[in-house]
């Protein structure tokens, strides 16, 4: 019986031009669990809306279709009401901790319910213990890490008891480590049957192996639906998948690609490279053995930088005010033209290093050396023209309504002539692909394009260093390869360009060189391939290689010929 019926369901954004739903139909089993992806802008979220009764009760717009969740109509009933019976975890699950103490956070929407403060207690101390936050309650949530703060927001939701949970991007913001936390107990969770869940996510490799039903949506319809792995091994919908700009596993992009080239390939039933399709894994291997001098020398190291550190960093701490320690005598030196993946875990000190190049941040002890200037000397003022620093979140260093006063922003600190200063707006928008919103409000972008601008504002000063914090964070397929080529080109135009990121496709991608840092210090330094190898080093980071470098690795030990291939093209190319 479906807890969940959506029967041509249309819905229009107030002033939007086109729908974000169209025609939308969608039934959901009792019990069952099933996750929903797609590029941006393909109405996953809205979908989510439409499920709480935040359309069309909250957001403004035109709403046609029926809708039914667990028996009530959210057409028409209270969203307060529904809450009851649809628990959701926004995207940006920050937004929902709203008091000061994780305790007082699990037990807020209960209050609010008029619950009994005695079956409030049993219910908020099962909850916090359900999702292992356990000696955390006095704790401010924004304390915690973004793995816990994901399961403090999933908390409150549990707390209240729903039939149905609806999470939207639970994981695609948190690095592996929360990533593999919230997965770990929503599976456990699921396995109960008790009941309904409705997950919205891009990074769906973590959760295909466990969830019923893969629903693929593009442009508000649904372009392909049906168990993951059978959608995986059918051709057809696997097309329509891969057309819809969905983040599909590599290792089924891998096998698709190598179905074409070797018969009776067989079919993808596990994520895990040790359970690639023996066919497959044995047509690889001979490859590898017919001209094993071809992998000997590690092909494709990237040839050693010349000229002196651009930035140099010597025994390097930070300590922040209350005693934590950021940065434990880091000496890491960047040379002129090099492009760098800083990886780690959240708290490793990434971006606490990032902050150090462009001055936000000054040495507790030891030193940063920028251009050969003493960051303790200067001031980020001077800095920031020499390295343009991109946040995690845009929002954060947009400060102007308007694209182009955004962009003209910098160049006004540095005194630009107006007619200099138009000049530059048009060739930095060309650039990073905005040159049609030159007068569009800033906040109207969609985030990917804010992401952008935010790059833009930071080139406004013509820096020689670009360093950009985890720019791939929640981004759609398309988004990330939209954003890494931009580094990329900015890189072979001469700039230096260090990444933060947990990504390890993008890292192996893109990378030529990478950074392994944990509790502060570096782990391991070197050429990406090298690094990538290493998994003793990143399991001590908490960080998983891609699934095409973990089959290298055991292609290495089939064949005896060591090998490491970074993406599914280069192991294509054998054929």
């Amino acid at each position: 019986m479906s807890v969940i019926s959506l029967k041509d369901v249309t819905w229009t954004y107030a002033g939007a031009r086109k729908p974000a739903l169209e025609g939308l139909n969608l039934e959901v089993e009792r019990g069952e669990a099933v996750l929903v992806t797609g590029p941006a802008g393909a109405g996953k979220s809205s979908l989510c809306y439409c499920l709480n009764g935040l359309i069309p009760n909250f957001f403004p717009g035109s709403f046609s279709g029926e809708a039914k969740v667990g028996g009530h109509d959210p057409v028409v009933e209270e969203i307060g009401d529904l809450s009851r019976i649809v628990g959701m975890v926004l995207e940006d699950y920050g937004a929902q901790l709203l008091q000061p103490t994780v305790i007082d956070d699990v037990a807020f929407a209960l209050e609010n319910f008029g619950i009994d403060p005695q079956d409030i207690g049993a219910r908020v101390g099962s909850a916090i213990d359900t999702v292992g936050l356990k000696g955390l309650e006095p704790r401010n949530p924004h304390t915690l890490s973004g793995g816990q703060q994901q399961l403090c927001a999933i908390a409150s939701v549990i707390a209240l008891a729903p039939e149905i949970f609806v999470l939207d991007e639970p994981i695609s913001a948190l690095d592996p480590l929360g990533g593999e936390m919230v997965s770990t107990f929503l599976r456990n969770l699921i396995r109960k049957r008790e009941h309904t869940f409705v997950i919205v996510e891009q990074r769906i490799e973590e959760f295909i192996p466990w969830v019923d039903r893969l629903v693929a949506l593009q442009g508000g319809r649904i372009v392909a639906e049906g168990s993951p792995f059978e959608l995986l091994n059918d051709e057809v919908r696997w097309d329509k998948i891969r057309e819809a700009r969905v983040n599909l596993p590599q290792l089924s992009l891998l096998a698709h690609e190598l179905k074409k080239k070797v018969d009776d390939g067989g079919r993808v039933e596990s994520l895990d490279p040790a359970d690639f399709p023996p066919r497959l894994t044995e047509a690889l291997a001979e490859r590898i053995r017919r001209s094993p001098s071809r992998f000997g020398t590690n092909p494709g190291l990237p040839r050693d930088p010349t000229g002196e550190p651009i930035v140099r960093a010597e025994a390097l701490w930070h300590v922040y005010e209350g005693g934590t320690v950021a940065l434990r005598e880091v000496s890491l030196a960047v040379r002129p033209g090099e492009l760098v993946a800083i990886v780690g875990q959240n708290g490793s000190g990434k971006t606490t290093f990032l902050k150090h190049i462009n001055g936000l941040l000054r040495p507790t002890r030891g030193r940063m050396s920028v251009e050969g200037i003493d960051t303790r000397r200067s001031d980020p003022s001077t800095l920031s023209k020499i390295a343009g620093l991109v946040f995690q979140h845009p929002d954060r260093q947009l400060f102007k309504l308007g694209v182009r006063d955004e962009v003209e922003l910098g160049m006004k600190r540095l005194g630009l002539a107006p007619e200099e200063r138009a000049r530059r707006v048009v060739e930095i928008l060309r650039l990073v692909g905005l040159e049609h919103a030159v007068e569009t409000p800033s906040f109207s972008l969609s985030l990917g394009e804010r992401k952008r601008l935010a790059l833009a504002a930071a080139l406004s000063t013509d820096p020689k260093i670009v360093l950009v914090d985890e720019p791939t964070t929640g981004q759609d397929l398309s988004m990330k390869r939209e954003i890494m080529d931009l580094l990329a080109m900015l890189n072979q135009a001469g700039k230096t360009v260090i990444v933060v990121t947990h990504d390890m496709d993008i890292v192996a991608r893109y990378a030529r060189r990478v950074v392994v840092m944990a509790d502060g210090q570096v782990l391991a330094d070197g050429p990406t391939r090298e690094i990538l190898r290493r998994t003793d080093v990143l399991n001590r980071a908490h960080l998983k290689p891609p699934p095409v470098v973990g089959l290298s690795n055991l292609l290495s030990g089939k064949t005896g010929v060591p090998v490491s291939f970074l993406t599914t093209e280069e192991m294509v190319s054998l054929f």
